[in-house]
């Protein structure tokens, strides 16, 4: 059995229901507990659970990223970054919002959890300082045209019981 711990929530998995059960009962009886049944939702992740297979994706949240960058009407594109791409800094005197390029960026690399096709642009992207602008930007492009073209893209987990 596995128990994932985040603040006040529990996820409790494991091959034996009646071990789970079990465990469940345990905490009701020492915390004040609920149980909300399957997983469904969990910290920005879609969760749909079937008899031989769970299924993950972040559909809500790259929506949410893409809006953020202001990007809701570009075209699609095939990969998370563009082919030896040449870093350029921004023009000097151009406003640059550290604060907002750095959250940014970490909604980015939280994306990876589900989205392991970008990790490698993203973990370019994060290694940039705030004055490479043109580099994050194709970045930010390319990994929301990669969603925008593969909109119900999931992470899939096969049993391999039963």
């Amino acid at each position: 059995m596995l128990v994932g711990v985040y603040v006040d929530d529990l996820i409790i998995c494991g091959p034996n229901n009646l071990k789970i059960t079990e465990f469940k009962e345990q905490m009701k009886k020492t915390f004040s507990m609920s149980d909300l049944g399957l997983l469904s939702y969990y910290l920005g992740m879609e969760v749909k659970q079937e008899k031989h297979q769970i299924t993950i994706c972040q559909k809500a949240y790259v929506a949410k990223i893409v809006d953020m960058v202001n990007m809701t009407r570009c075209n699609p594109c095939d990969t998370p970054m563009e082919q030896r791409v040449k870093l350029t800094t921004a023009k000097p005197g151009t406003e640059l919002d550290v604060t907002r390029y750095r959250s940014i960026i970490g909604s980015l690399r939280y994306l990876v959890n589900t989205r392991p096709d970008i990790a490698y642009a993203v973990g370019i992207a994060s290694r940039l300082d705030a004055n490479l602008l043109f580099l994050f930007v194709l970045v930010v492009l390319h990994i929301r045209e990669k969603r925008k073209k593969n909109d119900l893209q999931t992470m899939i987990y096969h049993s391999l019981m039963g």
